[in-house]
């Protein structure tokens, strides 16, 4: 989902846990790992997070 940027509707809710409660340094070195393995620019996995967390409506300043 990271990669392609699609959050699927079953996953969602975990996605958004992730994203309001995850450590910071959790997400960060889940993006460095998938950069990583699939050779695509963080900035575009990050990109997507920041995506997900403003369709979700996560409260962390984080994403604003």
């Amino acid at each position: 989902a990271l990669v392609d940027g699609e959050l699927p509707e079953r996953i969602t809710p975990h996605v958004a846990t992730l994203l309001d409660e995850a450590p910071l340094s959790l997400i960060v070195a889940a993006v460095e790992e998938v950069a990583s393995k699939t050779q695509l620019a963080p900035k575009l996995l990050w990109k997507h997070l920041i995506a997900w967390a403003r369709a979700l409506q996560s409260p962390r300043g984080v994403w604003a």
